[in-house]
C-alpha cells in the first residue's frame, strides 16, 4: 500500500508546491510579498525533490539502500532549503504587514539559520552512509527547533487579525511536531519516518491559506460584454496557430502511451483532485448516473466559466475512463508544452477547412473506441459567470450522428462562509439520446435544446456574483474602456 499511496501523494505535492509557487511569484507582479512567499515555496518544492525522488524510487524497487548516496543527498538538500524558508517566512509576514523589522530578531534568525547551515555541513552528519550519527543529528536540529519556535511565536503575533493567516502558527507548530518525531525516534522505529506525510500536508495548508489571500484581496471585477457568442474573458489569450496538415490526434509510440497513461492517471487526476477540492471546494452531484454508460463511452457538455478547473472537472467525472476535450488549436500554440497537452487528451479543432476532414475522423475514431467526449459549446471562457449563454447546435452533431448517449455538467456558485471566492458544486443530468426516427440536424438541435434547458435550470442553484457581467452596446463600451484607461494611468 505505502509504494502506491506514497508517491503518488509526494508527485502531487511536488507539483502543486511547484505550481504554486510559480503562480505567486508570477500573478501579483506588483506585490513584493508574494514574490517572496512564492520564491520561498519554490525552494522549498526543490529541496524536497532531492529528497522524495530518490526515496519513490527506493519504494517503488524495493530497494531503499541502492538509493543510499542520493537520500543522503536529498536530506542535506532538504534541511537548506526548510532552513531559508523560514528565514523568508519572517520577510513575507515583515512584507505583508508593514512591519518594521526589529535589528535583534533579524540577527538571532540569521544566527540561528546560520548555525543551522553550518552544523548541516559539518562531516559528523553522515549524510551518505546508512549509519548517520543519532546524537549529531539532534545537535544539527537544536537550531532549526528554536528557528521554529521563533516563526510561531512571530506568526502567532502578526496574523492574530489576518482571517486567511491566522492559523499559520498551528500549522508551524504541528509541522514541526511531526518532523521533531521523525528525527527522535526514527532511529529506533522506522515507522515513524511517515509522520514526514502530515508534516508535508502542514507544509501545503501554510501554502494555500497564502494562495486564498491573495485571491480574496482581488477586487470584484465588472466585464462588459456586447456579443454573448463571441465575447471571450479569459486571462490569458493566446494567439491561435493553424495545426499542422496531419495533425497526430492520437498516440501510437508504445512508449509515449505509457508516459501519456502516468502523466494522466497518476500526476494529472490526483493534483486535479487536489485543486478542485482546494481551490474549489468542488462537489460532483450525479455521477451514479453514469454507471451505465461508462463502457460504451458518451459526450459530456458543460458551461465554461473557469480555465484550469474546467480542465479537471471532466476528469473528476468521467473517471475512470479518460476525457477527451475539444478544445481551439491554441491549446496546443505553445510548443514547450504542446506534447503534455497532447497526452492528456486535447482534441483541438482546426482554424483552417482542410483539418476539419480530419479532426471529424478523429471524433469519428474516438466513438468508435467508446471513449468519452468532452465539449464546452458556448465555446469561450467567462470566469464565475452563473447564467447560461446561448450556444449553437453544431456542437451536438457529432452525438446525433453517432448515436452516443449525451450528459450535461453545471458548474454552479455558492456562498462560502469565510471566503470571498465561491466554491463550485457540478450538476451531472441525462442521459439525453437521438431519436432514430429523426434527421442528424433535428437531433443535433434537439439534443441542444435538452442541454440547455437542464443547464439553465441547474444555473438557477447559484446564489452568488463573484464577477459582474453588464451588457452594453458599442458606444458605452467605448466609454467604459476610455474609463478604465484613465484610471490606470
Amino acid at each position: 500500500m505505502q509504494k502506491i499511496f506514497e508517491p503518488i501523494f509526494e508527485i502531487a505535492y511536488l507539483a502543486f508546491a511547484f505550481v504554486a509557487g510559480v503562480y505567486l511569484s508570477f500573478r501579483y507582479p506588483n506585490k513584493k510579498s508574494a514574490r517572496i512567499f512564492g520564491i520561498a515555496t519554490i525552494l522549498l518544492a526543490a529541496g524536497d525533490s532531492f529528497h522524495l525522488i530518490p526515496r519513490m524510487m527506493g519504494l517503488i524497487s524495493g530497494d531503499m539502500a541502492a538509493f543510499t548516496f542520493w537520500l543522503g543527498l536529498g536530506k542535506l538538500a532538504t534541511s537548506i532549503t526548510m532552513t531559508i524558508f523560514y528565514v523568508l517566512l519572517f520577510y513575507f509576514l515583515l512584507e505583508r504587514y508593514k512591519l518594521k523589522a526589529n535589528r535583534f530578531f533579524e540577527i538571532l534568525l540569521f544566527v540561528l539559520a546560520t548555525a543551522r547551515l553550518v552544523l548541516c555541513a559539518m562531516p559528523q552528519n553522515g549524510w551518505f552512509s546508512e549509519n548517520s550519527d543519532y546524537v549529531f543529528g539532534i545537535i544539527r536540529n537544536i537550531p532549526f527547533w528554536l528557528m521554529g519556535i521563533f516563526s510561531i511565536i512571530f506568526s502567532a503575533v502578526a496574523c492574530k487579525k489576518d482571517r486567511c493567516l491566522r492559523f499559520t502558527w498551528l500549522f508551524i507548530t504541528l509541522s514541526f511536531l511531526f518532523y521533531t518525531g521523525t528525527v527522535v525516534f526514527a532511529h529506533f522505529a522506522s515507522w515513524t519516518g511517515m509522520l514526514m506525510l502530515p508534516k508535508t500536508v502542514c507544509y501545503v495548508a501554510i501554502i494555500v491559506s497564502v494562495l486564498i489571500v491573495y485571491d480574496d484581496e482581488k477586487e470584484k471585477r465588472t466585464l462588459y460584454y456586447s456579443d454573448e457568442l463571441a465575447d471571450d474573458f479569459a486571462d490569458k489569450k493566446i494567439a491561435p496557430k493553424d495545426l499542422k496538415k496531419r495533425y497526430p490526434y492520437f498516440i501510437f509510440n508504445p512508449l509515449r502511451k505509457i508516459i501519456a497513461f502516468v502523466l494522466y492517471y497518476f500526476i494529472a487526476y490526483p493534483i486535479g483532485v487536489l485543486y478542485q477540492k482546494i481551490w474549489f471546494g468542488e462537489k460532483i452531484i450525479g455521477k451514479y448516473k453514469l454507471k451505465n454508460y461508462r463502457s460504451e463511452g458518451f459526450f459530456l457538455y458543460g458551461n465554461h466559466t473557469r480555465d484550469i478547473g474546467d480542465a479537471f472537472t471532466p476528469t473528476q467525472i468521467a473517471f475512470p475512463k479518460k476525457s477527451f476535450t475539444v478544445t481551439s488549436s491554441s491549446a496546443v500554440s505553445v510548443a514547450w508544452y504542446r506534447r503534455v497537452v497532447q497526452d492528456l487528451g486535447a482534441t483541438p479543432v482546426p482554424n483552417n477547412i482542410k483539418g476539419m476532414k480530419r479532426f471529424y475522423a478523429a471524433i469519428r475514431l474516438h466513438t468508435k473506441r467508446r471513449h468519452v467526449i468532452t465539449i464546452y459549446p458556448e465555446a469561450h471562457i467567462w470566469p464565475y459567470y452563473t447564467k447560461i449563454r446561448p450556444f449553437k447546435e453544431t456542437a451536438f452533431r457529432y452525438p446525433a450522428e453517432y448515436n452516443k448517449p449525451v450528459f450535461c455538467f453545471t458548474v454552479t456558485y455558492k456562498k462560502r462562509l469565510f471566503l470571498k471566492r465561491p466554491k463550485t458544486v457540478v450538476y451531472i443530468d441525462g442521459p439525453f439520446f437521438a431519436d432514430e426516427t429523426k434527421s442528424v440536424k433535428t437531433n443535433s438541435r434537439r439534443l441542444r435544446d435538452l442541454c440547455f434547458n437542464a443547464m439553465c435550470e441547474r444555473s438557477k442553484n447559484s446564489d452568488c456574483e463573484y464577477i459582474t457581467y453588464v451588457k452594453q452596446n458599442e458606444s458605452e463600451l467605448e466609454v467604459a474602456a476610455t474609463k478604465e484607461t484613465t484610471e490606470k494611468n
